[in-house]
């Protein structure tokens, strides 16, 4: 059952210090973004906010999984620039916003171009005062919240060894968060089946749901409710487990199902006793394969997983590798085959009905995104 969520719309901002959750979780390759769309679609809730007068809006997200580390590889101030260029460009000239072109068009005439300012934490005294004491209509782009081990609860150490945050600083860290705005709004869909401390909003009393995470409620609603059939859902990306309730819902009401990416390498060694070589392989995850595959057969949805990958070397090489086969040890499997992209193309074209979440293949790389680019031209055609 769907419940009624209080939407960014209906709530007073003037004045207010505005936390937004987006997911800015974008592709980055040598520090340079590859796909910015996802920075653009959580555009309209921040302007949002600044036409409704807000005093400021601080943005809180992630990039990857630094394990509650603070790896600088995995800092957000890689996306501060983009942002900021961005915020400029729709400035100059809104009509490349989805929905609020029209209004900011009028509050660009009267208000200076905003400027994005990167802050090197996402908690603490030092933000919790620039929250505070700025200029009207300021934004914030807050350091990646998983460099804090009390975001997820856990992490590793240097050694690889899993470590777990107690539940006291998970309190503390779950209050700071809160001392950082007025309202407190959740533009990111992909996230929202998680518990993480940016995720859940706890101690704010006014929670409401963004721009960009309404949108794809309602389109979600739309698919699951009276979805034509054959209905099928297209799953990749790195971790079974960070979809594993998205897994268990959607196999209650789809009729096929693809899993690819990383994802499907834990289905492979334990259903096909294939050799994933250096492949990235979700250990956890591969603990869950045999209860998914289980509720699969009950449920009589067919589940479908690559035959072929393209692999690559520590040295670059690149060569195709299959299911009978295996991929060679020191060797990745980083994007779907040829003879994969076939069979699902004549899957997807079957379908009536598609719900896609994840990539098949590392797109972000140039080499490894054929089955990216074959698996969304088959869906569109």
């Amino acid at each position: 059952m769907w419940t009624r969520k209080l939407s960014l719309e209906c709530v007073g901002l003037a004045g207010k210090r505005v936390l937004i959750r987006t997911d800015l979780n974008v592709p980055l390759h040598n520090g340079k973004i590859v796909n910015n769309s996802k920075i653009i679609a959580g555009l309209d809730s921040i302007v949002y906010s600044l036409v409704k007068e807000a005093k400021s809006v601080m943005i809180i997200s992630h990039i990857g999984w630094p394990k509650g580390t603070r790896n600088m590889r995995y800092s957000l101030n890689q996306i501060a620039e983009e942002l900021d260029s961005l915020m400029k460009e729709v400035h100059r000239d809104p009509k490349s916003l989805n929905k609020y072109s029209q209004v900011f068009k009028l509050y660009s005439a009267s208000h200076t171009s905003p400027n994005v300012k990167f802050l090197s934490d996402c908690s603490g005294p030092e933000i919790e005062e620039a929250s505070q004491n700025c200029p009207p209509g300021s934004i914030f782009l807050l350091e990646n919240v998983r460099f804090h081990i009390e975001e997820e609860g856990c992490g590793e150490d240097t050694s690889g060894n899993k470590i777990y945050a107690s539940i006291d600083a998970i309190k503390a860290f779950r209050e700071s968060l809160t001392r950082l705005g007025d309202v407190y709004i959740n533009d990111a869909f992909s996230l929202s089946h998680r518990i993480d401390s940016s995720i859940l909003g706890q101690g704010f009393e006014t929670r409401a749901a963004g721009v960009l995470l309404n949108k794809e409620i309602k389109y979600f609603k739309k698919v699951m409710y009276k979805p034509e059939r054959p209905f099928l859902a297209i799953l990749g990306g790195m971790k079974i487990i960070d979809k594993l309730h998205m897994i268990d819902n959607l196999l209650d009401k789809v009729s096929e199902m693809i899993i690819a990416g990383a994802m499907a390498f834990p289905f492979l060694r334990k259903l096909k006793h294939m050799n994933v070589g250096h492949s990235f392989f979700d250990v956890e995850g591969s603990n869950v394969v045999r209860m998914i595959t289980k509720k699969a057969k009950q449920n009589r949805v067919n589940i479908h997983f690559p035959v072929d990958f393209m692999s690559c070397s520590k040295l670059g090489a690149i060569q195709i590798e299959t299911v009978r086969t295996g991929i060679e040890e020191g060797w990745m499997g980083l994007d779907i085959g040829p003879e994969t992209c076939s069979i699902f193309q004549r899957i997807i074209m079957r379908a009536k009905t598609i719900i896609w979440n994840g990539p098949p293949g590392a797109y972000e790389l140039d080499n490894f995104r054929t089955g990216t680019e074959s698996v969304l031209f088959d869906v569109v055609t």
